[in-house]
């Protein structure tokens, strides 16, 4: 997180007031790129003049603390276009997530693709996306129709759980 977002999750504020919507395990880089590209595609259809910003995401490493870059809607989409991509968007620590989010905060959608060192011959991946509800329930939606299903938290509660700082 940067230092906003930090200070959003401990006072649970926007979007930590909301609910996480995330996968349970680990699917298939395959699995999670449709998935992402199906939230993608809502963000963009809800934010689609946002600034965009990136940054990898500490909170579950040790909740180190990084400021954001400047992103675009087409480098987003541009990251999901293969699995090669995707895994380029990450770094090489563990339990270090990629995050996006437009200037508003009105969401944080972070991913992770399990390190390479991972024995498996398939590569995994694993997402969340945190926002407040009428959103949270079309990405929900939107998530189901590409085939996928997800769990939900508060958004608090699931940040405060994932924290390991």
């Amino acid at each position: 997180m940067d230092d906003e977002f930090n200070q959003r999750w401990q006072r649970a504020e926007s979007p930590f007031d909301g609910v996480t919507l995330f996968l349970a395990d680990y699917v298939p880089l395959a699995a999670l790129r449709t998935a992402l590209t199906a939230v993608v595609t809502a963000l963009h259809a809800r934010y689609p003049h946002s600034r965009m910003f990136q940054l990898h995401d500490w909170h579950e490493h040790d909740g180190f603390v990084l400021e954001a870059t400047p992103t675009t809607w087409d480098e987003i989409r541009a990251a999901l276009a293969s699995d090669g991509a995707l895994e380029r968007t990450c770094t090489d620590d563990s339990y270090v997530r990629t995050a996006w989010f437009p200037e508003e905060r009105d969401f944080l959608l972070r991913f992770h693709v399990r390190d390479l060192d991972d024995p498996s011959p398939v590569h995994h991946g694993i997402f969340d996306v945190t926002a407040r509800e009428p959103l949270a329930s079309r990405l929900r939606e939107a998530v189901a129709e590409a085939g996928t299903e997800l769990s939900v938290l508060p958004a608090k509660a699931f940040f405060d759980r994932k924290y390991r700082g």
